[in-house]
Order: C-alpha cells, then structure tokens, then sequence
C-alpha cells in the first residue's frame, strides 16, 4: 500500500506541474491581447540621490546610507537565499505562466474560512508594485494579471526573480535584499545563512509587522515556516533545516548613522517627493519607486548657505543642557528653500524642528511684517486692534491669539 501511495505522490506532483502551467498560460494567452503596454524595468532599481543648487551631492534617499537601494545581481545570491524567497511567496514561481490557479483557489477557501493567504504570484507582485499599486478599483487584480501576462512573455523567471528581490520591502525603510541584510543583520547578502534568509523572506508578507526588533516570537514562527517549506520542497537538506532552526535570531543594532550632508533636508524632500502623482497614484508605490527608481533630484539647498547655518548653531548650541534650534531660510520672490537644518543630532533623533514642529515664529515675525508695511507706505503711527481671538484674512477661521492670551488692545 505504502508503494503504491508514494507511486501515486511521484505522479500527483509532476501533474499538478504541468495543470499548473497549462491553465496559466490559457488565462495568460487570451488576457494578453488586453494587456496594457509596460514600462522597461529591465534596468535594475538603484540608489535616488539629491543634490544642491550647485550640483554637489547632498546625500542619497534613505534615513541612512545603507538602506537605500543597492542592486544584487541573481547569480550573486546563493541558493538558499533564493530558494527562501520562493518558499515564503511563490514556490512554484519555475512552474507556473505568472498566474498560479491553485495559489488562488487556496486563497479563497482560506477567506472562506476567515484566515487570510496570499494567492499572488511573484510576477503579479511584481505588477502591482511596478503598475497598479495605487489602483483602488474592483479591476485593479484583473489589470495586475495583464501586466504579469506581459511581464512573463518579456523577461526570463531569473530576470522576473532578481527584479523581486531587490525591489520588494523588507521594513524599517529597506527596499531589496542588499539593504535589508545590512540592516537587520549588518551582513552582505551572499553572507547570509539559512536561517537569515528566512527571517528576511518571511517577513515580505507583513514587512513592518513581522518586525525580529519588537515581535521576536512571530518572526521565529514565520521563519520557522519558511525553513519548514523549504525542506518540503526539497531545497534544504534535513541536516541545513535542523542547523538553520536552532540558529537564534541575532540582529545587528538600528544605524546610527546620520543621512548625508544634510539628513534632515534629505528627510524633508523624502516626504514631499511621497506627495507627486508622477510617482505612482499610492503611498506604497512612491515610497518604492523613490527608495528604487535611481533618480537625480536636483534642489535649491545652498551649500554655503547650509555649512554657514551649521556652523552658525555649532558655535553657540551643543551642550546638554542647551535648548535645541532650527533654521529655515528662504529666498524672497520665489521661496526657494536655501537651509534647512532640523536639529543638533540627526543620529539621536530624526524628527525636523524646522519643518515638522508646527510651533510659532514668535515676535521673529515683527520685523518683516513692519517691511511689508513700509513697503504697502502704511503710516508707522496707525494702530490696529490686536484684541486676542482676532479672525486673519487668508488665514482660515482659527482665532489668532497673543502667549497666554494677553493682549495689548490697540497695537502698531
């Protein structure tokens, strides 16, 4: 009985193969006539860099230097390190059209159940991530399974698989599997083990949940899973599965590393580059296609101006009891941003007193408010009503008022 079940599993598993491929490749041939035109993405991601009005570079985007994208050549990786990406996402990605029917089928009786799995294949990621990202429509997983149609007829599994693994999200800001590795375990890719390659891979499906920082127990359950598949699979011998599972979880501590010449501008042009429609209709597609796109973005930060605000504050600022500073400065007319410095120590924290605070300029406002009225030649002995809880035009319905609410009555 027992030879005949095992000769009946060697037959199961080369069939479900080729079922496999055969329906993908129907559903694929009569959706790719519908398939809309993709972009060229055979150029691996890299690193956005900024620079200064002067062509000098500024720093590159990334919180720091070693999350930004850094592409991995395929033949680079070892084995493992591929073979726990397929495990976690796509274990028949050699095996299928771009499109995995029983992926899908699993998927839905899953839902049916109340449990959530994931039925996309690594090339429909690749199409959501590259081209419908930001879609909110009840089209959008049919529009993503015309992209993987052209995707697959464009570009070879291993072209399709070292696309994916340098551009897919690892969490704590690391796009690809070159940052990823450096920051959680301060390791080159090609030096990762098993049981690395596994933390890594399982963490794709839920990237800042599955965080090995702060939720050790889940990230040791899902990794163990990824090894687990792997064996299955065939692709991690008995011996590798029992060494990666015992090898604790050893991380490399959060880079303290400032961000460039000018960390907290960087993080500034970061999140307003977050808003542009050109760079895809969603947060996650922007955020990817910033962190991978290799982009030149040019500013108009003045370095001289910038290591003159610097200095400026290093001169005066610094000890511990002293208060901490911001300067903005901006060039009158077209309100260009010439300095921007957010802080005395980027490394400790990241948050920009210069653009993030929201707190009031004070009485540093007076004097370009008097400007702006000897230019308007108001007479400087009129008076205005400076009551507290005065409505300003232009500034919204929020009532302006003095520190504390005091006010002085009539004012210059």
């Amino acid at each position: 009985m027992s030879v005949i079940m095992l000769l009946a599993i060697g037959f199961i598993a080369p069939l479900r193969r080729v079922v496999t491929l055969a329906v993908g490749n129907v559903v694929l041939f009569v959706a790719s006539p519908f398939a809309p035109r993709t972009a060229d993405f055979s150029q691996l991601p890299g690193t956005t860099r900024l620079l200064a009005s002067d062509g000098s570079v500024i720093g590159d985007v990334g919180r720091d230097g070693i999350r930004s994208a850094q592409a991995v050549k395929l033949k680079k990786l070892p084995e493992h390190v591929q073979k726990a990406v397929l495990a976690a996402e796509d274990k028949n990605f050699y095996n299928h059209a771009g499109v995995d029917p029983l992926a899908i089928v699993r998927a839905a009786f899953s839902t049916l159940r109340g449990r959530t799995q994931g039925g996309s294949t690594i090339t429909q990621q690749l199409a959501k991530l590259n081209y419908t990202a930001g879609e909110k429509t009840l089209f959008r997983k049919g529009r993503e399974l015309l992209y993987a149609s052209k995707l697959e007829r464009r570009y070879s599994k291993d072209e399709l698989l070292e696309r994916y693994v340098n551009q897919v999200y690892f969490g704590e800001g690391a796009y690809g599997i070159g940052p990823a590795s450096r920051t959680f375990f301060g390791i080159t890719p090609d030096k990762l083990s098993a049981s690395q390659a596994g933390v890594l891979a399982g963490k794709i499906r839920a990237p800042e949940y599955l965080n090995p920082r702060t939720r050790v127990l889940e990230v040791t359950r899902r990794r163990n899973q990824v090894l687990v598949n792997m064996q299955r699979e065939g692709w991690l011998t008995k011996e590798a599965y029992n060494v990666a599972l015992a090898e604790p979880i050893t991380l490399t501590p959060p880079s303290q590393e400032g961000g460039g010449r000018a960390p907290h501008f960087v993080a500034y042009v970061e999140r307003e580059a977050k808003t542009l429609d050109a760079l895809g209709g969603s947060a996650e597609t922007r955020s990817a296609q910033l962190f991978t796109g290799g982009y030149k973005i040019e500013t108009t930060l003045e370095p001289k101006v910038f290591d003159a605000t610097v200095a400026s504050v290093q001169a005066r600022l610094g000890a511990a009891d002293d208060p901490t500073t911001a300067v903005a400065t901006v060039k009158p007319g077209d309100g260009a941003i010439r300095s921007l410095f957010g802080g005395l120590d980027f490394a400790t924290t990241q948050f920009d007193m210069s653009s993030l605070s929201g707190r009031q300029a004070g009485s540093s406002f007076k004097p370009f408010v008097y400007m702006a009225a000897l230019r308007e030649k108001i007479d400087p002995r009129s008076t205005f009503d400076g009551t507290s809880g005065r409505v300003i035009p232009c500034y919204g319905d929020k009532p302006v008022d003095n520190y504390a609410g005091e006010d002085a009555g009539g004012t210059l």
